[in-house]
């Protein structure tokens, strides 16, 4: 058989470059790698197909390789670029060089080309996983292992439908070359930020195919004048709850998966599940580096950061539960906890959501107060006081429990180890003085 007849059936794209970086040969491309006819790359420099500011470090790469001896080795390394297709798109390729010096007529390199869409496992946000990449970074190269025109002229378009990382709604990711004019993404996300809705009411346990007509609303029309024919619903599940889901639009949504599209689907959920899973467990243990266990308030490492880091005027409380060791001995340790956790809440029930509220050990607390005159500072731990002095509830042991309240105000320039020292020397003072009181440093 003709060799060049095999070579022009692979499904990856095989280029030969001589010295310079022109295109002498180019093979294989079955089914349409990069968008690109064969004919259209010869005598064409292989950078014009490089995103501009990759092609200076990829040049670099040729040249350096240049002054090796060129043999069977292959030189350079293979490496990754970012190459512009044929319709403009960007798309992530494993560059697979070998130096060619047995033609005298070239004495360059073959070049294999193989786009990330062709491949079955989507590397590239495994590897942004490992490197500790953003969780939206992950999410969009996953949707952008998705995005791809298919040998069967399948064309598809997803996103992942997620929680926001800050916890403040649902976080619509798409590809990374789709973002920014991306009429669909832009009417899903809007979609998403109207709705009333939980992104997973509809608690999948399989994949879902819904036609426009189906779909319905502004998003099917934004669809169909981009040529889908329908969307498929992938849920995402992590520790048996639903946690994502992946929203694929579909141009061939009325005909049936083949199965290896099926199973590619499965790993891409596989995935978005490894990312999300990972997410959460830094920032688990991001939130055990900050906050307190027992109570869930800021811990002293987490206070004294953000005293150091503050800009603007602020006030440090710094309280303490009167004989609570009292309290331990008499009830125990576990009704020793639930003062604890009690007073920790009525803290906080009676700071503003910007004050932040900690627990600096045992049974000593303190608050950063913001943004706030002297006058009103000292109002805040006066409620504190009285808050704290309400009787417990039922059960935890002790009737009630006092505590005693130091503050301080921050001067300019003045450390933030100093401001809350002070503050503790008043609590001192407090205790001193008959407990149930706060006293304000000088």
């Amino acid at each position: 058989m003709d060799p060049t007849t095999v070579l022009s059936s692979i499904r990856p794209m095989i280029v030969v470059l001589d010295a310079a970086g022109t295109v002498r040969a180019a093979y294989g491309g079955n089914g349409g790698a990069l968008g690109y006819r064969i004919d259209e790359l010869i005598g064409r420099n292989a950078l014009e197909f490089v995103v501009p500011s990759q092609q200076e470090l990829i040049a670099t790469f040729f040249l350096e390789s240049g002054d090796e001896s060129l043999s069977t080795v292959s030189y350079p390394i293979p490496f990754r670029a970012h190459m512009v297709t044929a319709s403009g798109e960007v798309t992530l390729v494993d560059v697979i060089p070998t130096g060619l010096s047995n033609d005298p007529d070239v004495e360059g390199w073959v070049v294999v080309l193989i786009p990330h869409s062709m491949l079955t496992s989507p590397y590239a946000p495994l590897e942004a996983i490992v490197a500790g990449r953003p969780i939206s970074e992950a999410l969009a190269l996953i949707c952008e292992a998705l995005d791809a025109d298919h040998p069967d002229g399948r064309r598809l378009r997803a996103y992942v439908l997620a929680e926001d990382p800050s916890g403040s709604g649902t976080g619509v990711y798409g590809a990374a070359c789709g973002g920014v004019g991306d009429p669909l993404l832009a009417q899903v996300a809007e979609t998403v930020r109207q709705s009333t809705k939980r992104w997973d009411d509809h608690r999948l346990r399989e994949m879902q195919t819904l036609t426009l007509d189906q779909l319905g609303g502004p998003i099917a029309t934004a669809a169909g004048a981009l040529g889908f024919t329908g969307v498929r619903l992938i849920p995402v599940f992590v520790g048996g709850d639903v946690a994502a889901t992946i929203m694929c639009f579909d141009n061939l949504a009325h005909t049936p998966l083949f199965e290896n599209m099926r199973q590619r689907f499965q790993h891409v959920a596989g995935v978005v599940e490894i990312a999300l899973s990972h997410h959460r467990s830094l920032e688990q243990l991001k939130r055990a580096a900050m906050y307190d266990s027992l109570t869930g308030l800021a811990n002293r490492d987490e206070f004294h950061a953000r005293t150091h880091a503050a800009t603007g005027p602020y006030s440090v409380l710094y309280i303490d539960i009167d004989h609570f060791k009292l309290v331990n001995d008499t009830y125990g340790h576990r009704i020793g906890d639930a003062v604890l956790v009690e007073v920790a809440g009525r803290i906080e029930q009676v700071c503003r959501a910007h004050d932040l509220v900690a627990r600096l050990s045992g049974d000593e607390f303190a608050v950063m107060v913001n943004d706030v005159d002297p006058e009103t500072a000292t109002e805040i731990g006066q409620r504190v006081i009285d808050t704290v002095a309400r009787p417990l509830p039922g059960g935890i042991g002790p009737v009630a429990v006092t505590v005693s309240v130091g503050l301080a105000r921050h001067h300019t320039r003045e450390p933030a180890e100093t401001v809350i020292d002070r503050a503790d020397r008043a609590m001192l003072t407090a205790k001193r003085t008959g407990r149930g009181r706060l006293i304000t440093a000088a």
